[in-house]
């Protein structure tokens, strides 16, 4: 349980880094909703 808490620390963490990213780098935006669903299918796995 402390491992998937870890894991959503680090996930919120690296969207505030991505977001960064996007706001000086429009290209790499394309790829936020592909990383936001693959983060989201990981907590449905481990939520099963």
């Amino acid at each position: 349980m402390r491992l998937l808490a870890a894991l959503q620390d680090n996930v919120v963490r690296y969207e505030k880094e991505f977001g960064k990213m996007t706001a000086t780098n429009p290209k790499s935006r394309d790829h936020a909703p592909s990383l936001h669903s693959a983060m989201v299918r990981l907590k449905h796995k481990q939520s099963l």
